[in-house]
């Protein structure tokens, strides 16, 4: 099959301020643009089409189906309006970037599901929210012709709770951005140092603070650290997307951390980078996670990361950082001080850890996607 495909794309993660999966997205467009431009791929939106040069014509269509007043839900403009909007189309395929379909779509679609973490312990989201996310993931399953996850410890959880052929899951690993691994400026270092008022030497943890990433814990266990290393600066960078919702500022006061503590709703990607180049640690304290995205950022920005030996972190992070066996309060504050006070640790983590990271590639990662799109497509 030679021809070039027409390609529906589910892209509202793309609006707004990006996290995972927008990222994970407009990479995978991006990479498209290059290797597959013979391709039309039209985007769909919600609300708004973002300002990116790279979505402004070429190979890319921009379609915004703005829904009026209570209609604004999002079900209802992915199970009703988008698949009706889609038939006008005469589209090859559709592909989902997160986890749902529109079920009453009749194209051959492809599904991303990253984890499934609300089926393994709903009691992590709000209880709408997870059932919401456990029928439609569950329904949209089905409606796949083929199902994307980012590591073989997904795979498994998808197989085992769904109980579908393996054959139809396909394992694509994310990547870094290019951004992280090429910060080399160390003005820009010192200022973004500055900006945020992060002193000299910080710890740094990326990602939304959510129910199965314990973050009061690692809260408990630094203000421990800095009993004895009263330099030492943590900064966390992500909303607090906790439910019930925990009040981290609150948390931070009563420890008595907070001349110590930096937290940052958002970071734009360019400061990010150069965050991650600056912290002397990476933490990620987490229960479950598919992948674990933020870390391999951090590999690739030659910091040396600490993670839970669990779920998918050894499958990504190798024998390039410390694990953590029972992610509590004293395992973590010792982790942190026997990394931050051993400098020859922290450059062999930061060395492997960089090695690492250039066998995670978008360019793979996108060229797979097309693969199986033109499998499924067959």
């Amino acid at each position: 099959m030679d021809r070039p495909l027409r390609i529906g794309i589910d892209a509202r993660e793309l609006e707004g301020k990006r996290t995972g999966v927008g990222r994970y997205l407009i990479n995978l467009l991006s990479e498209w643009s290059e290797i597959a431009p013979q391709n039309d791929y039209t985007l769909f939106f919600k609300r708004n089409i973002p300002d990116d040069q790279l979505l402004k014509g070429g190979c890319f269509s921009n379609r915004l189906l703005n829904l009026p007043g209570l209609l604004d839900r999002n079900i209802i403009w992915e199970q009703v309006y988008l698949p009706l909007y889609l038939r006008k189309g005469k589209y090859d395929l559709f592909f989902s970037p997160s986890y749902t379909l529109p079920l009453l779509i009749k194209e051959k679609a492809i599904v991303a599901i990253h984890d499934i973490s609300y089926e393994v312990n709903p009691e992590w989201f709000p209880s709408r929210e997870a059932w919401i996310r456990r029928i439609f993931t569950r329904y949209s399953i089905r409606k796949a012709k083929a199902i994307i996850t980012i590591s073989e410890f997904s795979k498994r959880d998808i197989i085992r709770l769904y109980g579908i052929n393996d054959k139809k899951v396909k394992v694509i690993y994310l990547a870094p951005d290019r951004a992280f691994s090429t910060v080399t400026d160390s003005n820009s270092l010192k200022n973004i140092k500055e900006r945020y008022n992060t002193g000299e030497r910080f710890i740094l943890y990326v990602g939304s603070i959510l129910n199965r990433r314990p973050i009061e814990t690692l809260l408990k266990a630094f203000s421990k650290v800095i009993v004895e290393e009263k330099w030492l600066r943590l900064v966390i960078v992500g909303e607090n997307r906790t439910s019930p919702r925990k009040d981290i500022v609150d948390i931070i006061d009563r420890l008595g951390i907070k001349d110590s503590v930096i937290h940052l709703n958002y970071v734009p990607d360019d400061e990010l980078a150069l965050l991650y180049k600056a912290a002397q640690i990476f933490i990620y304290p987490s229960f479950y996670e598919g992948f674990g995205l933020p870390v391999l950022e951090a590999m690739a920005s030659g910091t040396p990361v600490i993670v839970p030996n669990l779920a998918s972190f050894p499958e990504v992070v190798g024998d390039c950082g410390i694990f953590l066996e029972n992610l509590n309060k004293d395992e973590i504050t010792t982790a942190i001080l026997r990394l931050i006070r051993d400098e020859s640790l922290r450059n062999e983590f930061s060395k492997r850890g960089k090695e690492r990271a250039r066998n995670f590639s978008w360019s793979n990662s996108a060229k797979s996607h097309l693969e199986l799109f033109k499998e499924v497509f067959l």
